[in-house]
């Protein structure tokens, strides 16, 4: 599947991805206050979200205080109920998802309203020097943003680059200006979702004593190695620490227990990290 034409595009997203036009418009929307907070209400109301992180929290309420009442991995759906709120550099979303789990989730983590803030315009905002991973099977890199620039280059399923340019809207999409090792441009970002752990490490590489850093946040810590134990603090991505138990391994992932300047000493997943 590429971005090739106008007319594939909009058939694509719609029926594939089962966004509604309307629900995605952000404009007229209503602000109201929120414990100090801005909330935007009777936006997206209905619209069916994604997930496009590997593992997502969802919590009682919005903000990084809030409690994790539950966790969706990649490619769970739920529909947004229309209630947003801004906290900690986050838009927030009240999801109600399919497993019946309801609460709130960070939108840059969600396709389909993560970084819409404006125009209708399909596709996350990433934020500049984001991680992220083509998600069709050939992407065009284009020389500018929009469907009528030059292809300079093609990307294929799984590519991970970084990006580096601010954001556009044009003809429909989001655009992003992404860094990947074979190319260098534009592309729709609806293709794209966040890269967690690409650059990271394994189990084979660290020890106790080792001195790690962050290289995809905000990464969990949590109060035992796996996913069941409850998430303790956060390390934003550069935060570095040392390793004082594990490698263990549990859901998949290799767990090492930090220590770290200003951290909450706990466990965390290694291949969010790296050794230095």
């Amino acid at each position: 599947m590429r971005e090739s034409t106008v007319s594939t595009l909009l058939s694509r997203r719609i029926t594939r991805r089962s966004f509604s036009a309307g629900a995605l418009a952000a404009s007229g929307l209503a602000l109201a206050s929120a414990g100090g907070q801005v909330a935007l209400a009777g936006a997206g109301g209905g619209t069916s979200v994604t997930v496009t992180a590997d593992a997502l929290n969802v919590r009682d309420r919005a903000g990084l205080a809030g409690n994790v009442i539950g966790v969706e991995l990649y490619g769970a759906h739920g529909v947004a109920t229309g209630n947003m709120v801004d906290a900690d550099g986050y838009t927030w979303y009240e999801v109600n998802y399919d497993d019946d789990t309801s609460g709130w989730s960070a939108g840059e983590y969600l396709k389909g309203v993560g970084g819409n803030s404006g125009g209708g315009a399909i596709g996350t905002r990433f934020p500049v020097s984001s991680r992220v991973k083509v998600m069709t099977d050939a992407l065009n890199v284009r020389d500018a943003a929009g469907l009528d620039s030059n292809v300079i280059g093609v990307v294929t399923y799984g590519a991970v680059g970084e990006t580096f340019a601010s954001v556009m809207d044009a003809d429909g999409y989001v655009w992003t200006e992404v860094r990947f090792p074979d190319a260098t441009g534009w592309v729709a970002a609806f293709y794209l979702a966040e890269a967690s752990g690409g650059s990271g490490g394994t189990g084979d590489n660290v020890a106790i004593g080792d001195r790690i850093k962050v290289v995809d946040g905000p990464l969990n810590i949590r109060s035992g190695p796996g996913t069941g134990y409850g998430v303790i603090d956060m390390a934003a991505t550069g935060a570095v620490a040392q390793v004082i138990d594990g490698p263990s391994g549990a859901d998949g992932y290799t767990w090492v227990k930090i220590d770290g300047n200003l951290l909450d000493i706990g466990w965390v997943a290694f291949e969010f990290c790296q050794a230095i």
